[in-house]
């Protein structure tokens, strides 16, 4: 019996697609994501981090550490679901709980409001801009360039079209067009 989804270079492949192979690379990360939250968690309740600005070391674990594993190759994550997405926002959101220690029933922006933390799905938008930058700005002989060209002159759905969409969608059409014009 075949196995529905396979680990290859830290994600999951599904398969039923790109969409299920997204789904099954958050949930196997899911787990250890939590973990790893509960972890710091026992950590920043140590009495030697219980001083002024103790909150800000478990802020720092959680943008150089934790989000990272959780976020890695996102900018590929091609035609997200809007599960995946709520999965995302939650395990941010629980974060957020666990570190101020507050209720379910606190609003679930508090915590991005408190830190200035950005929404996953900013996080992601953010992500693909950059790597479709990136992409666009490599030298011409560079096979990425090229094929990122292609897609660009062809129309095809991917990550060139989802970034066009999250352009528009933003209004910095100009500024990303002219971000590309200077590097």
């Amino acid at each position: 019996m075949e196995k529905e989804s396979k680990k290859w270079l830290g994600a999951m492949t599904h398969k039923d697609g790109i969409e299920a192979s997204i789904t099954a690379t958050i949930k196997d990360r899911k787990g250890r994501v939590k973990n790893a939250i509960f972890e710091l968690n026992a950590i920043i309740e140590d009495t030697r981090m219980m001083v002024i600005g103790g909150a800000m070391g478990a802020l720092k674990i959680w943008e150089m550490g934790i989000l990272p594993m959780l976020m890695c190759n996102s900018e590929t994550w091609i035609n997200i679901e809007e599960d995946d997405m709520n999965d995302l926002e939650n395990i941010q959101t629980l974060f957020f709980q666990v570190l101020f220690q507050v209720p379910q029933s606190c609003p679930k922006l508090a915590g991005h409001w408190d830190t200035g933390s950005l929404l996953m799905k900013s996080r992601i938008m953010k992500r693909k801009i950059n790597f479709a930058k990136y992409l666009k700005t490599q030298d011409s002989s560079s096979l990425s360039q090229q094929i990122f060209t292609e897609q660009e002159k062809l129309k095809f759905p991917g990550l060139v079209t989802e970034v066009d969409g999250i352009v528009k969608n933003l209004d910095i059409v100009e500024e990303y067009n002219d971000c590309l014009l200077y590097t």
